[in-house]
């Protein structure tokens, strides 16, 4: 906003608005962890459950932290603010779990590690007090709620869904099917903390363009943005697929080698993130059409994960979350080609995608003879990887070469 005093009122509100929520959260956590532990088919989670609750209020109430760096142009500061917080979650979590520490106290040095960031971001936003409101301004929540409540349910929602086909195996299949499942139904870290970090850097951008009705230079930054994130994305999909197996056993031992099964129907998933689609509808002002998209999401997941587990096994929820994505994202698209007024066919950069696929199946092809080779899972997961990685980029080099200084260049959209 270019009005300073109106921008000051929206940070003090949402300041307050996420205090709340996250006290909200942390609330229902306390109070519903005996029915979620019940849930799970495992009473003991009540206690862990109760004391992680205060990981909800600390980092709710933090959520303002990167929107407010970017907004204000600050990128390298949500660099520090990013990488300082993902070294103290691993340092509070990977000492005491190798050292196979209870649950509960894994869960409370997290909340020790959350109330410190949260005290440490405090400290930083003292020093930029004078770019808030002195009080909040009551005018302006009307208008912040009508736009924040459809995107925090969503997100609510979402995380529920996330969960929902674990759930479905912990209650029907028992605890071995579920550690088998737990453990290969999840998708690749670097992918989602990617794209976050990249929708988060254009997310003001995008908005702008849409304000100034500058459609041409929304979708230009959009599929420049989607053709870069697949250039990484799209090859960790045809690696990964392939070497599940070797990737299963060197993360958590030869007794989870079934894991691989669920990992790689997941995989199916990864290609969708090549954007975040949500933040381009939350960029244009579609709040309700994220929040309908999170609902049929977990309408649709929990209905197939129900119908399919007892035909398929733990196989039938991981379908269930697959085509419950590809369908969210589906409607997304077609709810932002509506707005924004073109076919399906400029949404996406489908040619350069598609070139971007054939290269990794190339890739792949290429490295499959190690993967039969007769080594370690570990030593063959890390030939594979090189050989994928230098077929992949020297195909991509021949093929897409006057794609590449778009790909790497580092030139800011506006």
């Amino acid at each position: 906003h270019s009005n300073e005093r109106e921008r000051g009122s929206i940070i003090a509100n949402s300041l307050i608005l996420l205090l709340f929520s996250g006290l909200v959260m942390t609330v229902f956590v306390a109070l519903g962890a005996g029915g979620i532990a019940r849930l799970f088919g495992n009473d003991g989670l009540a206690l862990p459950l109760r004391i992680f609750s205060a990981y909800s209020l600390f980092t709710v109430s933090t959520l303002w932290a990167e929107p407010f760096y970017i907004s204000t142009n600050r990128h390298r500061v949500v660099l520090f603010v990013t990488a300082a917080s993902t070294l103290g979650f691993v340092i509070s979590v990977v000492p005491l779990a190798a050292l196979g520490r209870p649950l509960s106290l894994i869960f409370f040095a997290i909340v020790c590690y959350s109330a410190l960031r949260f005290a440490g971001l405090g400290m930083m936003l003292g020093r930029d007090r004078k770019l808030i409101g002195r009080s909040p301004d009551r005018s302006l929540t009307g208008r912040q709620l009508a736009y924040s409540v459809p995107v925090n349910a969503s997100e609510i929602i979402g995380s529920v869904s996330k969960n929902v086909d674990k759930v479905m195996v912990s209650r029907f299949l028992g605890p071995s099917s579920y550690a088998i499942y737990a453990n290969g139904a999840m998708e690749i870290p670097i992918s989602a903390l990617l794209v976050g970090s990249i929708s988060s850097v254009i997310w003001p951008s995008l908005s702008r363009m849409h304000q100034e009705k500058k459609t041409g230079s929304l979708l230009s930054v959009w599929l420049n943005t989607t053709d870069k994130t697949a250039f990484v994305v799209m090859p960790l999909f045809f690696f990964f697929l392939l070497y599940a197996p070797d990737f299963m056993v060197t993360l958590f031992s030869q007794k989870y080698l079934a894991s691989a099964t669920p990992f790689r129907v997941y995989m199916f998933i990864l290609p969708l993130r090549i954007a975040q689609y949500a933040v381009l509808l939350l960029s244009m002002g579609a709040a309700k059409a994220v929040l309908f998209g999170a609902a049929g999401d977990f309408v649709v997941k929990f209905g197939l994960s129900l119908a399919l587990i007892r035909p398929l096994g733990y196989v039938g929820p991981a379908v269930a979350a697959v085509c419950s994505t590809w369908l969210q994202v589906f409607y997304y698209l077609y709810i932002a080609k509506r707005i924004l007024g073109v076919g399906f066919r400029k949404i996406l950069p489908w040619g350069r995608l598609a070139r971007t696929c054939i290269i990794g199946a190339i890739a792949c092809g290429c490295s499959s003879p190690v993967r039969r080779a007769s080594l370690e899972p570990l030593p063959r997961l890390l030939v594979g990887g090189l050989v994928f990685a230098a077929v992949y980029l020297l195909f991509f080099y021949w093929f897409a070469r006057e794609s590449m200084p778009t790909i790497l260049s580092r030139r800011r959209d506006s």
